[in-house]
């Protein structure tokens, strides 16, 4: 994924959904991550304060949000 091109394509509260959401764009062939202000994971109620990222490449964002869209609406994350 190229840095310049990143964006936060949407923010989650708990990691257990974002690594969902990340699974589902992986499958589909989206190249994503998960960013988290939590020290590592050694502090994840730091997470909370801004919540956990779902990054993707702008090229991807468009088919991203539409494989989430159905994703939640088979089961809301």
């Amino acid at each position: 994924m190229n840095p310049d091109k990143a964006i936060v394509l949407t923010t989650y509260s708990l990691l257990s959904s974002a690594e969902s959401a990340t699974a589902c764009l992986r499958a589909n062939g989206i190249e994503c991550l998960v960013q988290a202000d939590d020290c590592g994971g050694m502090l994840a109620p730091l997470a909370l304060e801004e919540g956990i990222r779902l990054v993707v490449d702008t090229d991807d964002e468009a088919a991203a949000r539409e494989i989430l869209a159905g994703v939640e609406a088979l089961a809301p994350v």
